[in-house]
């Protein structure tokens, strides 16, 4: 006679977990919250997490996989069809999860540093702070006795100045293994230079190069 093996929580809980892994790997979540809380410094550790995720997914497919095996001579047609349309689920899950191409993890990274600094960021009193400034050329760090307040509350490693063109200042973190990032400042009418490999920008408005309102964040990429 055969036994009617019902799947169980634990069945469907794996199948879950699988299913949030690998969203959290297709849309890079672990390094916007890593953007968004600027721990930059642990990039690398997040890159890490990356791989572990899948590495996760794996093992719980598998795990999935011979329950149902174990599951299958003495499971009826009803829990073998369950099992199958579950594998299939997983399968189609993790297929996407591995094949879908994402955005670049500094990509990722600069959506969650620009939205602290939309929240923590006051442009308007550092532009203001800015069209005072002419104690520096061009390339000069500025020490932190002369930070403004609404620099100063970001706590960034360096503010240099820079006078090519318009002038601007970039407040600038850094972390392992030479990575940097921080946030530009500049006129309204500042120009955006385009991202290229390894040196990653976006406007503070959005991705829209041509509306930045004088100020963008960036993520360069150590070698």
């Amino acid at each position: 006679m055969k036994v009617n093996r019902k799947y169980t929580g634990f069945d469907y809980l794996l199948s879950i977990a699988i299913v949030v892994l690998a969203c959290i790997n297709v849309r890079r979540w672990q390094f916007y919250f890593a953007g968004r809380f600027n721990l930059g410094r642990f990039f690398l550790l997040f890159s890490l997490t990356y791989w572990l995720i899948f590495l996760l997914i794996i093992c719980c497919l598998v795990l999935i996989v011979k329950r149902v095996l174990s599951n299958w001579q003495k499971a009826g047609i009803k829990d073998r069809f369950k099992g199958l349309l579950l594998l299939l689920f997983l399968a189609t899950a993790v297929v996407f999860a591995l094949t879908r191409r994402g955005r670049p993890f500094a990509n990722t990274y600069l959506k969650g540093f620009r939205q602290r600094m939309l929240v923590q960021t006051d442009i308007t009193a550092i532009q203001a702070w800015l069209s005072e400034v002419s104690d520096y050329t061009n390339g000069d760090k500025i020490p932190p006795s002369s930070w403004p307040q609404a620099v100063r509350q970001l706590s960034p490693e360096t503010l240099q100045f820079w006078s090519c063109e318009d002038s601007c200042i970039d407040l600038t973190w850094s972390g392992p293994p030479g990575n940097q990032w921080g946030l530009t400042v500049g006129l309204s009418s500042m120009q955006i230079p385009e991202s290229d490999l390894g040196r990653y920008r976006m406007s503070m408005s959005g991705w829209s190069q041509s509306d930045s309102f004088g100020a963008y964040v960036w993520f360069y990429e150590g070698k």
